[in-house]
C-alpha cells in the first residue's frame, strides 16, 4: 500500500539507518545516533570496540554489550505526539474538503488570481470574473513548486531530530555526571568515617589495655587469696581430724604454727589497701559535628555566548554544571566560650583562605583539637578538588627525573583514558605508584599502592578503573586489583598463575585481561572473576629473558606481543593460536632493535616502541611498515611503553628520559 507524503517523511526521520525500517528497540550511541538494537548487534559482531555506522566515531560498548546501551525514549513517544499535532490541525485524512464558507460545498476549483481552492458558490459570490481553473489542472503544478520547500523543510526537521537527539544525550551526561559526583562525596565522606573509625577503634583499643592489666592485677591477687583460703581450710580440717583422735602433739603443733603465721597473714590481707581500680575517662575534643562539612556543591555557569551557538540559552540565562568540590582543610574555628563556629563560604578559594586554628581555651587543649581535625580533614585526592578553571598550556614533553609529585625514577608502564587522564607508572622507586595528568602535562595526583607490589597496569574504558597487576608478600601470589581513577580500591582477586618478576597486562576487547610474562613470554588469558580461561607461549625458544609486552587489536580481539630480545612481534588470534611474525633486528625502516612497547588504533594498526633505535614505527594490520612517528630527532631517548589517545596521539613513557611525549600519530 502507497503512503502519502507525511507517511514518507515519518519514515525518513524515525527510520534506522541501517535497515532503513522503522526503529525497533532503538539504541543511542555517544555520539547521539540512534539505531535498532538489533542491527546494532549485527554491526559489531560480538566486538567491544566498534565505529558508529552513520559518523565513524569509536564506540565502547559497556559490559551488557549492545543492550546496555541508552534507549531513545523520544522515539518511542513521538508517533503519538504526531498523531495529536494532527488532530489539532484537522490533518485527519486525505478525503475531499468541503468549504467552510458554503456549506456542503465540495473545493473542486482553484482561484488563480488568489491562490486560493474555491467551490462553485465561490464562483459566483466571490470570485465573479476571476482567472479560476479546476483543481486537478493545477496539482501538478504546485507539486513542483513544493517540492522544493518540502525539501528544505525536511532539513529543518533533520535539525530537530539532531537537536532531540542531543537533549537525549545530555540528559544521559546529567545522570552520568550525578552518579560521578555521587561517587566523589561518598569517597570523600567514606574516607572520614575509616579515620574517623581508625579514632574510635584506637581510643577503645587503650581502655581495653589499660582494663586488662588491671584485671591481671586482680586475677594474680585472687590466685593468692584462694591459696590463702584453702591453707587456713586445711589447717582447720588438721585441728578437727587431731581433735577427733585426741592426738595431742598435733594439736599442739598446729597450735604452735597459728600462732606464728596466722595473725601476719590476716594482717598483711587487711592492710593490703593496692587493689587495682580503673581511674580511666574519656574527654571528648570540641569537634563541631553539627556545623562540619565533607565540601560543597557549587553550580558554575558556562559561557552563554558558547550556549547560544548551540541553540543554548537566551539572553541573561546560563547553563549550570554540577561540580562536587571537596574541601581538603575545612575552617573550622572554636571560639572563647567553647561553641564552634564555621563561615559559610562563598567560593572555594575563600574557603582556603580561611582555614585557621582555634581560638582561645588552654594551649594543650587547642594542640589537640588540632591534631584531630588534622586526622579526620586529611585532604583528599587532587583529583577532586577544585577544577583548575583556566587551562594550563601543553607542555610536551612533561616530567623530569627525580622523586618529587610530576617526576620519574623509571616510568614503565602508560595508559590513557578516553576523557585525557594519562596514568604513568613509575617503577624506580622503593614502592611502585602510579601518577596521573592531564594532556596538558598537569600533575593531578599519586596513587600508592598498601600490601601489593605492582607489576603492570592497563586503564578499564567502560568503568573508568584502573587494572593493576601485582603481587602479594602476604598472600605469596599474584594479584588482580581494580582501583577507581581516584585511586580507591574497588576489588582484589588472587590469580592461579606463577609467580611473575616482570610482566606486561592488557584489556581483550570481550572484557577479559591479557597477561604476558617478560621472562617466559607466557600469555594469560584472565576472566573478569580472576580465573585463567586460557595459556599460550608467545615464545618457542625463550632461552634468556624475553622483555615482552603485550596490546590487542579492538578490530578483531587478535593479541600482539613484543619480542624484544628477538627483534620482532607476534600476532595471535584471540585463542592464542598463532597468525603472523614480523620484524628483524636492525635500524632500517621497519627494521627493529629491542622493542619493548605496543598499542594499536581503531583500524588495526601496529605501533611498536622500538627503543633500542629510539623511535616510534607504525606498521599496518599485516605487519607492512607504514611511517616513522617520532625518533630521537624529536629527543626520545629510551621509548618504553606507549599508547593512543582518543584524538590519535602517541602519549610515550621514556625510561631514558624520565618524561613522557606525546607526537600525533599521522603527520610527522
Amino acid at each position: 500500500m502507497a503512503s502519502g507524503p507525511s507517511e514518507t517523511i515519518l519514515e525518513d526521520f524515525l527510520s534506522c539507518g541501517i535497515c532503513l525500517e522503522p526503529y525497533k528497540k532503538p539504541k543511542i550511541l555517544p555520539c547521539a545516533h540512534t539505531f535498532c538494537e538489533r542491527c546494532l548487534k549485527a554491526h559489531t559482531k560480538l566486538k567491544r570496540k566498534f565505529s558508529c555506522p552513520h559518523c565513524r566515531r569509536q564506540v565502547i560498548l559497556p559490559p551488557e554489550g549492545v543492550k546496555g546501551l541508552g534507549d531513545n525514549f523520544w522515539i518511542g513517544s513521538f508517533r503519538d505526539i504526531l498523531e495529536a499535532q494532527r488532530q489539532s490541525l484537522g490533518i485527519v485524512g486525505t478525503g475531499r474538503k468541503l468549504c467552510q464558507e458554503h456549506e456542503g460545498e465540495q473545493l473542486k476549483y482553484f482561484c488563480k488570481g488568489c491562490d486560493v481552492t474555491i467551490c462553485s458558490d465561490c464562483i459566483i459570490f466571490n470570485h465573479n470574473q476571476h482567472d479560476v481553473t479546476k483543481i486537478g489542472q493545477v496539482i501538478q503544478k504546485k507539486r513542483e513548486e513544493m517540492k522544493s520547500q518540502i525539501e528544505e523543510e525536511k532539513r529543518n526537521l533533520r535539525k530537530f531530530v539532531s537537536k532531540l537527539d542531543t537533549l537525549d544525550m545530555a540528559e544521559k551526561e546529567i545522570h552520568e555526571r550525578r552518579h560521578d559526583v555521587d561517587v566523589q562525596i561518598r569517597l570523600c565522606a567514606q574516607r572520614i568515617l575509616d579515620e574517623i573509625e581508625k579514632e574510635r577503634d584506637a581510643l577503645l583499643g587503650e581502655v581495653s589495655d589499660a582494663a586488662n592489666r588491671r584485671i591481671e592485677v586482680i586475677s594474680e591477687r585472687r590466685k593468692v587469696v584462694q591459696q590463702d583460703l584453702a591453707e587456713r581450710m586445711a589447717i582447720i580440717e588438721r585441728v578437727n581430724k587431731a581433735s577427733a583422735a585426741e592426738d595431742l602433739v598435733e594439736m599442739m603443733s598446729i597450735k604452735d604454727t597459728l600462732k606464728q603465721t596466722g595473725r601476719a597473714a590476716i594482717d598483711e590481707f587487711e592492710n593490703d589497701l593496692t587493689i587495682p581500680t580503673l581511674n580511666v575517662g574519656f574527654r571528648a575534643l570540641q569537634v563541631p559535628l553539627v556545623n562540619f562539612k565533607l565540601g560543597f556543591v557549587e553550580e558554575t555557569a558556562t559561557d552563554a555566548d558558547a550556549g547560544k551557538k548551540n541553540g543554548g540559552p537566551r539572553d541573561g540565562e546560563s547553563f549550570l554544571t554540577l561540580e562536587a568540590v571537596a574541601v581538603p582543610n575545612s575552617p573550622i574555628n572554636i571560639q572563647p566560650d567553647g561553641k564552634a563556629t564555621q563561615p559559610e563560604p562563598t567560593v572555594p578559594e575563600e574557603v582556603t583562605r580561611q582555614s585557621s586554628g582555634a581560638v582561645g581555651g588552654d594551649t594543650e587543649s587547642d594542640d589537640l583539637f588540632h591534631e584531630v581535625e588534622s586526622l579526620l580533614l586529611e585532604p583528599v585526592p587532587t583529583s577532586m578538588s577544585v577544577p583548575t578553571r583556566l587551562p594550563a598550556r601543553p607542555k610536551n614533553p612533561f616530567g623530569q627525573r627525580g622523586t618529587g609529585d610530576g617526576e620519574f625514577c623509571s616510568p614503565e608502564r602508560i595508559a590513557v583514558s578516553e576523557d585525557g587522564d594519562v596514568f604513568v607508572l613509575d617503577c624506580g622507586l622503593q614502592r611502585a605508584s602510579i601518577q596521573v595528568f592531564d594532556l596538558n602535562g598537569v600533575f593531578q595526583q599519586r596513587i600508592l599502592f598498601e600490601g601489593v607490589n605492582v607489576r603492570a597496569m592497563t586503564f578499564r574504558e567502560y568503568e573508568k578503573h584502573i587494572i593493576v597487576l601485582g603481587s602479594s608478600p602476604k598472600e605469596s601470589c599474584m594479584v588482580l586489583q581494580e582501583y577507581s581513577k581516584y585511586g580507591y580500591l574497588h576489588r582484589s582477586m588472587r590469580l592461579g598463575i606463577p609467580f611473575l618478576r616482570k610482566a606486561d597486562i592488557t584489556e581483550c576487547p570481550d572484557g577479559n585481561v591479557a597477561i604476558v610474562d617478560e621472562n617466559s613470554g607466557n600469555v594469560y588469558i584472565i576472566d573478569q572473576q580472576g580465573r585463567r580461561v586460557a595459556t599460550f607461549s608467545a615464545d618457542d625458544n625463550p632461552g634468556r629473558s624475553t622483555s615482552c609486552s603485550i596490546a590487542t587489536d579492538p578490530t578483531n580481539g587478535n593479541i600482539v606481543v613484543t619480542l624484544a630480545t628477538k627483534e620482532s612481534v607476534k600476532v595471535f588470534d584471540s585463542f592464542g593460536r598463532f597468525d603472523f611474525e614480523f620484524g628483524s633486528f636492525g635500524n632500517a625502516e621497519g627494521q627493529l632493535y629491542h622493542p619493548t612497547g605496543v598499542c594499536t588504533d581503531n583500524m588495526g594498526n601496529i605501533i611498536v616502541a622500538d627503543s633500542g633505535n629510539h623511535q616510534i614505527q607504525m606498521f599496518d594490520s599485516s605487519g607492512r611498515f607504514l611511517r616513522v612517528i617520532a625518533s630521537d630527532r624529536e629527543k626520545l631517548q629510551w621509548p618504553r611503553a606507549i599508547d593512543l589517545t582518543s584524538d590519535d596521539r602517541v602519549v610515550v613513557a621514556d625510561t631514558g628520559a624520565c618524561c613522557v611525549f606525546l607526537f600525533p600519530m599521522y603527520f610527522r
